[in-house]
């Protein structure tokens, strides 16, 4: 080749690479309908406000933006990056469907064991803890509490993997639950719930009812602003598992969250936070690599709301976790204060066993 060739070739080279790198299309998939649409909203508002806060760029590129309910079917065309994911089903199901395509995904919701340890995935990259990372959280709560005896409530179908995951992180004896009035026969020195959310609200409101409440502490998984409104001030004392919630003290977390009320009105929940922590881990990858975000995440890292985002080996990030509880202001309306940090830079039993990466 000629040294004029060579020059025109690389002359092409950097047009093709600059065309590329000029913008990076980004599709929502959340679930924006139906009974969790408050969750898909809130990831989705939690991403658009640190688009927004970017002038429409990350990691200085140009970003090409459109959202989808998990119940539409998504335009692919294009599209280098899908962020969201509400529901695991959603997330496993467009992990199927893109496995040959070049497009990285980034969940803000779901975090499906499916796509941890060993099945884990080169292109599935999640802020959003695995799923039965709240469950060691309550343990290692129980244990730090020094509870003896905890009783444990779950749905029969989810039961093994909570009762499996809290035993992770707690030494004491186990027993389980499956109707209220076994509480006073069995006598435990706590209660853990890892309930849906309306079965959790009507257990805590019998508890309260026949009087245990204030006798038996309870520790509840993963307790949200809505769920905390629906309680009300009669549940002051609540303990809960959760990596993060709005009245963390923390300066980059306040000023997100004195931003996400400024803007959306509303007190952010734990999947507006994440939606958040999505976008600020995609400007560090744009900016290490726009032509290739799936590589560049595994390599990006960043500051975000709740501390620095890393992704262990498997995709997942590695989270700090606390032992919250639930207090009521001076107007009675409840919120959540870190007691203190139970698990830091979590990533779980499951990423050393990823062999994917």
């Amino acid at each position: 080749m000629s040294v004029a060739s060579a020059r025109l070739a690389g002359c092409v080279a950097l047009l093709v690479a600059t065309t590329a790198a000029a913008e990076v299309r980004i599709a929502f998939v959340g679930a924006l309908s139906g009974p969790l649409a408050w969750a898909g909203r809130d990831q989705r508002d939690g991403f658009a406000l640190a688009l927004a806060q970017r002038r429409g760029r990350l990691g200085g590129v140009e970003v090409r933006y459109s959202e989808f309910d998990e119940r539409d079917r998504l335009d692919v065309e294009g599209v280098r990056v899908v962020t969201g994911f509400t529901t695991e089903e959603s997330a496993l199901a467009l992990h199927e469907r893109l496995r040959s395509r070049p497009v990285a995904l980034v969940s803000s919701g779901a975090g499906p064991l499916e796509l941890a340890g060993e099945r884990c995935s080169a292109r599935f990259f999640s802020v959003a803890p695995p799923r039965d990372a709240v469950h060691e959280n309550a343990g290692a709560i129980a244990q730090a509490r020094r509870y003896r005896k905890v009783q444990v409530f779950a749905l029969p179908a989810q039961r093994p993997e909570v009762e499996a995951a809290f035993r992770r992180a707690y030494q004491g004896e186990v027993v389980r639950g499956r109707d209220l009035r076994e509480v006073r026969e069995a006598r435990p020195h706590a209660v853990y719930l890892a309930l849906p959310t309306q079965e959790m609200l009507a257990f805590l409101r019998g508890y309260e009812d026949v009087g245990l409440f204030h006798r038996i502490p309870v520790i509840a998984a993963g307790v949200e602003p809505r769920e905390l409104e629906a309680l009300g001030p009669a549940f002051s004392g609540l303990i809960v598992s959760a990596r993060w919630a709005a009245g963390m003290e923390r300066e980059s977390s306040a000023r997100f969250v004195e931003a996400f009320r400024a803007r959306f009105g509303r007190t952010p929940s734990t999947y507006a936070m994440q939606g958040y922590d999505a976008a600020l881990l995609l400007d560090a990858a744009l900016r290490i690599s726009p032509a290739d975000p799936a590589k560049a995440l595994s390599a990006a890292q960043v500051e975000g709301v709740a501390g620095p985002i890393r992704l262990a080996a498997d995709g997942f990030a590695a989270t700090d976790w606390h032992d919250w509880e639930v207090f009521n202001e001076s107007s009675g309306a409840p919120y959540l204060a870190a007691r203190e940090e139970t698990l830091r830079s979590y990533a779980g039993p499951h990423a050393s066993r990823c062999k994917a990466r």
